[in-house]
Formats: C-alpha cells, structure tokens, sequence
C-alpha cells in the first residue's frame, strides 16, 4: 500500500491526469487486497464507507438548510467546516 501511495503522489508531481488515474486504481486494488487479508469483504467495506459518506453528505446539507443556504452557495471552505462538524 505505501508503494502505491508513493507511485500516486509522484504522478501527482509529474501533474499528468492519466498517471494519477492508473496510480489511484492502483491504490484501491492495494486496498482491497488488504481488505481481503484481514478476512474482510472489500465490497461491503467500500458500500459502508459510501454510506457513511452519504449520511453525512446529509447531514451537511440539513445544516446549510438550518442556515437558509443552499448547497450550491456555501464555499468549499464552509462546506469543508461542516463536514468536519457532522464527522
């Protein structure tokens, strides 16, 4: 897995987009061997980790709601705090 993550940011470096690409599925083909030899199904864990993402996309979006602001006027930034927030 470090490998992979070296190789990923060396193309991050070189900034070519179809480098950083390969590297970056080779970083999640990495981790689903780790999965796989922890006797874990890389499947399931990459369903719950989408969930989890989801449920807070949620909530992040619920507070900008409690706010009175839309999604598509908060900056990155505040999106970034309150991401923070509901983790």
């Amino acid at each position: 897995m470090k490998e992979e993550v070296v190789e990923l940011e060396a193309a991050i470096v070189r900034g070519r987009r179809g480098a950083v690409t390969e590297e970056v599925s080779d970083c999640f083909f990495a981790l689903a061997y780790v999965a796989r030899l922890l006797n874990l199904n890389p499947e399931i864990a990459l369903r719950s980790a989408n969930n989890k993402s989801i449920r807070r996309f949620t909530k992040l979006e619920k507070q900008l709601q409690a706010q009175g602001r839309r999604l598509g006027t908060a900056t990155l930034d505040e999106m970034e705090a309150i991401w923070k927030q509901v983790k």
